[in-house]
């Protein structure tokens, strides 16, 4: 993990072990679930101004609608 020196301190894992917490929440998980889970963060990230890791989350969970907007 990497602490990021900020006014308020930035965590972000790296990106091995992001992308195995990713695998095993889509393991145990449903697809809908995961969608869910997915557009909420990109909510998240959308309001701390982090637009373009919001909008690959939305295109991961397929939410064309959003994107399109």
């Amino acid at each position: 993990m990497e602490k990021h020196p900020t006014a308020e301190p930035i965590y972000q894992f790296h990106s091995l072990f992001r992308h195995f917490l990713i695998s095993r929440v889509k393991e145990s998980l449903s697809h809908e679930d995961v969608s869910r889970l997915q557009k909420r963060a990109a909510g998240l990230l959308t309001e701390a101004g982090q637009i373009e890791d919001a909008v690959l989350l939305l295109r991961d969970a397929q939410d064309w609608t959003i994107l399109s907007s």
